[in-house]
């Protein structure tokens, strides 16, 4: 079943989310983009699972639904695990194999954000660069997946009216309660990744479900009818649904910085009436009347644009941020404003060409679930087994590199030294060390001299701007080291 609005909400949503990773301190509150995934991800897993459900929540629709969801994100995800490692290995410098090997076993088993809470690696932490930061969400979404076919065995137990006003209720209280008590406790990343923390999302995606089934059953209940007819006359309007999602926009495309966990809670709350709000229109097919969701209703969310990404969100959502580090290590200045714009571009090509080349032909194969899952359970195998025998054997690297680096450092800001080093590098050599020295300084290698004196003393960071540190002097020295052999080797 297609939800044509939904998908326009679906759209706004990774706009956003693209956006703040790649302009932070422009759209600072873009990542709340997550958030509405989070509160459709419940809608929609409540819609497609209990909308036509005559009995209780059984054993083989848990199976089902387990099977349908690994089916719809875990190739794909794996896949784009694979390539990176590949690329990354291969192709861009890196410094620690075992940190990347580490990120890549958390993403393959969706256990990345537990990674991050266990290393308190927080996610607005601006100089700790992970390859697969954003795979902290699918985590929470899979996590969310393992456990919510208990949540519907119990509320297919219970009326409708019980479940909306007592049990969906004490659930998002308790989620919330547990998320603000963390970021309280001084637990941001506890607070921020941890599927329980996130709950409350989910909770409201799901209570919008139960709102729209009880829109369809208000004429029947007197005590409803009497407390809620007009509040459910008033939300069933596409007038509601553009209001709503023009203020969502506003606020996650807004150029400047809002609290963080006051605005979580708007943006689900937003997120929750735009999806209560969707018209919904009686089509007679044959002799069957059949209800559909209506995109002609709402003219913001029927955007052709915002439905398109909104078909495409995943394959852009997984691919995005490996796009962006490649533009990040290769480009000359990525603040460049035309770099900038120049990888949304390509994040968006990526992300289409993926969605229509890979993820669509993925979900369209037809096989039974023991072939799927041995399939995907190869695809894992070949996984691992490429990330587990893949070594730092590079010896430029291990011997050159960093003794070169540690040792001879200290004697660049010496002149007479100074020309004595060039002697030792050939055009290879100095750019591995410009590589080398750069990714070493830079400020998202968690490591790196400028990451661990950043918060240092007024005093301190005066006098370093004075005097250039030794890393500064050690990247130009490598930098025009290789200039000049390359003005010599091409008159």
């Amino acid at each position: 079943m297609k939800y044509g609005e939904l998908q326009g909400l679906r759209g706004l949503a990774i706009l956003a989310v693209v956006l703040y990773h790649l302009w932070p301190k422009v759209f600072w509150n873009g990542f709340l983009g997550v958030d509405m995934f989070f509160v459709l991800s419940g809608f929609l897993m409540a819609e497609t699972n209990l909308k036509k459900l005559t009995s209780g929540f059984s054993f083989t629709n848990g199976i089902n639904f387990w099977y349908r969801r690994i089916r719809r994100i875990v190739p794909l995800s794996i896949l784009v695990v694979f390539a990176t490692w590949i690329l990354v290995t291969k192709k861009l410098a890196i410094i620690d194999y075992n940190e990347i090997t580490k990120e890549a076993y958390c993403a393959m088993s969706f256990l990345t954000n537990l990674c991050a809470v266990k290393e308190t690696k927080y996610y607005f932490h601006e100089n700790d660069f992970q390859y697969f930061k954003h795979y902290w969400s699918l985590a929470v979404e899979i996590q969310f997946y393992a456990v919510v076919p208990l949540f519907f065995a119990v509320f297919t137990r219970m009326s409708t009216k019980a479940t909306l006003f007592i049990m969906l209720p004490i659930l998002i209280t308790a989620s919330l309660v547990t998320q603000t008590t963390l970021f309280i406790a001084h637990y941001p990343e506890a607070g921020f990744s941890l599927l329980f923390s996130r709950l409350w999302q989910f909770g409201a995606g799901i209570a919008a479900f139960y709102v729209r089934k009880f829109g369809d059953e208000i004429v029947d209940d007197v005590f409803l009818q009497r407390y809620f007819g007009g509040f459910f006359k008033i939300l069933h309007n596409h007038y509601v649904t553009d209001v709503v999602t023009v203020v969502t926009a506003l606020i996650v495309l807004y150029p400047k910085e809002f609290e963080v966990s006051y605005m979580m809670i708007v943006v689900t709350l937003l997120a929750a009436v735009a999806i209560t709000s969707v018209g919904k229109e009686d089509k007679v097919i044959g002799e069957k009347s059949k209800t559909v969701q209506s995109a002609s209703g709402s003219w913001v969310l029927s955007v052709w644009a915002l439905r398109k990404l909104g078909d495409a969100s995943f394959a852009i959502y997984v691919t995005h941020w490996m796009v962006q580090h490649c533009f990040w290590v290769m480009a000359v200045d990525f603040d460049w404003l035309n770099t900038r714009l120049v990888c949304f571009y390509t994040i968006m090509i990526i992300g289409f060409g993926v969605h229509h080349g890979i993820e669509k032909p993925l979900l369209a194969l037809r096989h039974s679930k023991r072939s799927f899952f041995k399939t995907l359970i190869a695809a894992y195998v070949v996984v691992a087994i490429t990330i587990y025998t893949t070594k730092d054997v590079d010896p430029l690297t291990n011997e050159f590199i960093e003794k070169f680096y540690h040792e001879a450092a200290p004697l660049v800001n010496n002149k007479t030294a100074w020309t004595a080093l060039a002697t030792q590098l050939n055009f290879e050599k100095a750019a591995r060390l410009a590589i080398y020295t750069g990714h070493t300084h830079c400020g998202f290698y968690t490591r790196s001299e400028w990451s661990q004196t950043r918060d240092s003393s007024k005093a301190t960071d005066s006098t370093r701007s004075k005097k250039p540190s030794i890393t500064t002097n050690l990247m130009l020295f490598s930098l025009s080291s290789n200039t000049k052999m390359m003005s010599s080797n091409y008159p």
